[in-house]
């Protein structure tokens, strides 16, 4: 029946498949071989980013780093050189653990604009912004705050160097993306 056809169509949708119509049957119509969106595996979830300073330079140069987050905890850092250095980390989430639904990002310009934008359009990824003025609504937010909080606490305890906020802050975010919280999601 029809609904059987749609839930198959829905259950089998295929990236990147180019359609013909009936005027342009030959091989003569070439299509440029823009297949980026299909070499990454997908996350079925919405991701939230954020960038996170440092008042401080890191051992590896770092004085940010970028956090990609889930309303769920699941949380990964990149720490970067600048906040221009957004797109390089953009990179690394697509080739490590996937392209989400959609990335969701407050209004910073290097987020939503030029190689960043460019980069999550041909893996097919939409950018989505929060209202301005409005931090409760990215949940990346809380994610940076948990996470320096966690860092804080472990360079403190362990006495170690201000200049290796960068390891700690990554570490802390796989702790915390391991770590099964009470939420309902979960």
């Amino acid at each position: 029946g029809v609904e059987t056809a749609e839930r198959t169509l829905r259950a089998t949708f295929r990236r990147g498949v180019r359609e013909f119509d009936g005027n342009n049957i030959g091989v003569e119509r070439r299509f440029p071989t823009g297949d980026r969106h299909l070499r990454y595996s997908r996350l079925n979830h919405p991701v939230y980013h954020d960038t996170l300073f440092s008042s401080v330079k890191s051992i590896r140069s770092n004085t940010c780093s970028q956090i990609y987050a889930t309303d769920f905890c699941w949380s990964r850092n990149f720490p970067m050189k600048t906040k221009g250095d957004a797109q390089h980390t953009l990179d690394d989430l697509f080739h490590q653990y996937g392209v989400p639904t959609k990335l969701i990002s407050d209004n910073a310009n290097e987020l939503i604009k030029g190689e960043f934008a460019r980069k999550a359009r041909q893996a097919q990824c939409p950018l989505e912004q929060v209202d301005s003025y409005s931090p409760f609504q990215n949940r990346a937010e809380s994610e940076v705050r948990e996470t320096k909080r966690l860092s804080g606490r472990w360079m403190v305890k362990h006495k170690s160097p201000k200049k290796l906020w960068d390891y700690c802050i990554q570490l802390a975010s796989l702790v915390r993306s391991n770590t099964a919280h009470n939420l309902y999601q979960l």
